[in-house]
């Protein structure tokens, strides 16, 4: 049985429409970037505390998903990532992580990136202290059914 090109033309016009736009008007853009920023004060929060389920409660679970710490350590997915960050966590006392002017673009409605500068300042356990300056990188993700951005990568350098 043949079926008329006109009829496949249409099926695929339907199944196109029925997809989700990606695409934001520059209203809805703004309004994406106010929850960004609220989520990346949020996650300057938790990282401050040292709490690492609040910090894994911000990314999502991609296994692709990376982060660099300014130690140098690289993870890749949740569970190198728990264990960077358990790592990181064990040995400091007292951290103050400080982002400055983030930079929030909206690049769809399931993506955006955050550029900032930052100050780090951590006193060791063995008391030392160890402040320095850097840059940071966050690819976030939208859920789009639980409508919740997520931090997919977190690359934060140290200047040298």
């Amino acid at each position: 049985m043949r079926v008329p090109a006109i009829s496949l033309l249409a099926a695929t016009v339907v199944l196109a429409a029925c997809q989700p736009s990606l695409e934001l008007t520059n209203r809805e853009a703004t309004v994406e970037q106010a929850f960004l920023a609220d989520r990346f004060d949020a996650f300057q929060r938790v990282f401050n505390n040292a709490h690492v389920d609040s910090v894994l409660a911000i990314f999502n679970d991609a296994p692709e998903g990376t982060m660099v710490l300014p130690n140098g350590t690289r993870s890749t997915g949740p569970e190198e990532r728990e264990q960077g960050l358990r790592s990181l966590f064990s040995s400091v006392q007292f951290m103050n992580f400080n982002p400055q002017n983030p930079q929030i673009t909206v690049l769809s409605a399931n993506s955006a990136v955050i550029a900032f500068r930052h100050t780090f300042d951590m006193v060791m356990n063995d008391t030392s202290r160890d402040p320095f300056a850097g840059h940071g990188l966050m690819v976030w993700v939208r859920d789009l059914q639980a409508q919740q951005w997520n931090v997919h990568s977190l690359l934060l350098s140290r200047n040298r």
